[in-house]
């Protein structure tokens, strides 16, 4: 994200002119970190990337995507948080 100001530009919206800005696209690692933290607590984030932890297979691409995820979903709560949750909820 930059600290520019965001683009003005000129609509016209009921028949009036109007000058709208346009928030810039977010990235899809944002979209994905929102989409989580809408849809799952916390507690099950910390489940969900214990369980992946050790997750494997022969595919060593998915290996790679399966080490994102687990990572990604850490770093949606923090390490700290991801181990005193796991604790919590007995990991």
């Amino acid at each position: 994200m930059t600290n520019s100001k965001p683009k003005i530009y000129a609509a016209k919206i009921h028949g009036k002119d109007v000058r709208v800005t346009v928030p810039e696209n977010p990235s899809s690692t944002k979209m994905f970190d929102g989409a989580i933290r809408d849809a799952v607590s916390p507690k099950a984030v910390a489940a969900i990337a214990a369980n992946l932890a050790g997750a494997t297979c022969k595919d060593s691409a998915v290996n790679k995507e399966i080490t994102w995820f687990a990572n990604r979903l850490i770093a949606l709560i923090g390490t700290d948080e991801y181990n005193n949750l796991c604790s919590e909820i007995g990991y």
